[in-house]
């Protein structure tokens, strides 16, 4: 048998009536305010552009997010061009050591600095896809009730 996770040691409460009054509040809870359910937010999601609806609703916006879907990203592969002074016998080899470990220790910085506005990029065109989405959306809506409203005036008038 398993011991009960609450234990009291109170003669006028016991652990079943406490149990009872929690489900009990907990179920009235959710009566009132629903059930609580989490969104988690999906890893590695790209949001897809959405298509234009048509050539009236904000040519540019899809234009500029056309454009910021199809961008490549910049390349960040290391790129050391020899130079003349590497050329000399014994100063050269040591210069060219030097120049490389240096230009790594900057490019390891760059590379950071990329990585993460890669990551800002990719949260913001993402972001920018669902907005303009969520913007079709409203304008289908917007629409709709117009329509709505059209023919309720038309049936009021008559």
């Amino acid at each position: 048998m398993t011991q009960p996770w609450l234990e009291l040691n109170d003669p006028e409460t016991n652990t079943q009536d406490l149990m009872a009054e929690i489900e009990t509040r907990v179920a009235q809870r959710e009566a009132e305010y629903g059930r609580f359910q989490p969104h988690y937010p999906t890893f590695g999601h790209v949001t897809p552009m959405p298509t234009p609806p048509d050539q009236q609703f904000a040519p540019n916006l899809y234009h500029h997010l056309r454009a910021l879907n199809e961008m490549e990203a910049p390349p960040t592969q290391p790129e050391l061009v020899a130079s003349p002074s590497t050329r000399v016998p014994i100063l050269g080899r040591l210069w060219g050591l030097l120049r490389g470990q240096m230009h790594n220790l900057v490019l390891f910085y760059v590379n950071r600095n990329t990585a993460y506005n890669a990551q800002v990029n990719a949260h913001l065109i993402n972001t920018l896809n669902d907005l303009t989405q969520l913007a079709q959306e409203q304008q289908q809506e917007i629409a709709r009730l117009r329509a709505d409203i059209a023919a309720l005036r038309e049936e009021h008038e008559r």
